[in-house]
């Protein structure tokens, strides 16, 4: 059986759409959630507050987030294909979002020992008010973070889950805030230790949802249904059968996808391709494709016995 290989691009799947506005939002994210974690280990240290100390901890997590979302877009931007990297570092995504995922179950494990040792050994004097005027300017500064990376939260999962970690946090900040609300009318500082393992377990399963697509993507398990996919191309008129279909996820929403096509001998190649290329990109999402199209050839079906069969 001879093919001829056809790579079709309708999609630059590869070019780098990052501009200069996204590292932008994302500097002034990382400035405006830094910047409140400093103000906010100050309101730790007048509150006595293992919940301040929860969320504090929560906006580090999110500001090295950002922090390893701005170097890993800069360094996908700059970087070029070469013999070596054929893809490029569109990795580096995905790594640094891994980093940040060990990280956040790091710090959920410090939090979560103080708050079961508050629960236990209840804090006698926590500063209600600090903690309610702390989770008013956590909320407003959470909020102008999310605003400034609305527009961006599409461009990749760093990129994402930058935007997820602000919104998280501005969710957090309304917990301080009832939590404060709570104490100051009920004067029981055990609602601070509870308070801040909810926020405890809000940061783990945050983590453990983006590392169940870090695995994902590492794993290189398919994005899409493969059965299905075959099914959409099998219905291209001409084609008899579709072998060696592979699909994976490089970063994010980067889809590749390789398929040997048999077609009839008669069948125009460059229509099958286009076709498959359509259904590929507008069912599936996938924009990289590399798909050799092979003509079915009378020696071919003599060696298989008679005609190939494909059920549809």
């Amino acid at each position: 059986m001879f093919g001829v290989l056809l790579h079709g691009h309708t999609h630059s799947s590869f070019d780098v759409h990052i501009n200069v506005s996204i590292y932008k939002r994302l500097f002034i994210a990382l400035c405006l959630t830094v910047g409140f974690t400093l103000i906010e280990l100050l309101a730790v240290y007048l509150s006595a507050s293992v919940t301040l100390a929860s969320d504090a901890g929560h906006m580090f997590i999110d500001s090295l987030g950002l922090f390893n979302a701005l170097i890993a877009a800069r360094l996908v931007a700059k970087s070029n294909r070469n013999s070596h990297r054929t893809y490029g570092l569109y990795r580096v995504e995905v790594f640094s979002a891994g980093v940040s995922i060990l990280i956040m179950f790091f710090l959920a494990f410090l939090i979560a020992k103080e708050s079961i040792m508050r629960l236990v050994y209840p804090e006698e004097h926590i500063s209600g008010w600090v903690i309610f005027v702390t989770g008013i300017a956590g909320l407003l500064v959470n909020l102008s973070a999310v605003l400034v990376l609305h527009s961006a939260k599409q461009k990749g999962i760093n990129l994402r889950a930058a935007y997820m970690e602000v919104l998280s946090d501005a969710i957090a900040s309304v917990s301080v805030m009832l939590s404060a609300i709570l104490i100051i009318l009920t004067g029981l500082t055990i609602i601070d230790s509870i308070a801040a393992i909810a926020i405890v377990l809000f940061i783990c399963y945050r983590a453990a949802k983006l590392g169940k697509e870090v695995i994902r993507i590492l794993l290189q398990a398919s994005p899409v249904d493969i059965q299905e996919v075959e099914s959409s191309l099998l219905g291209i008129d001409g084609v008899i059968s579709v072998d060696h279909l592979h699909a994976w996820t490089l970063s994010d929403e980067k889809h590749i996808a390789t398929a040997n096509i048999l077609i009839h001998k008669q069948t125009d190649q460059n229509k099958v391709l286009v076709e498959a290329e359509r259904i590929l990109y507008e069912q599936y999402g996938i924009l990289h494709t590399t798909l050799q199209i092979s003509p079915m050839r009378l020696e071919s079906r003599l060696a298989c016995g008679g005609p190939v069969i494909s059920h549809r």
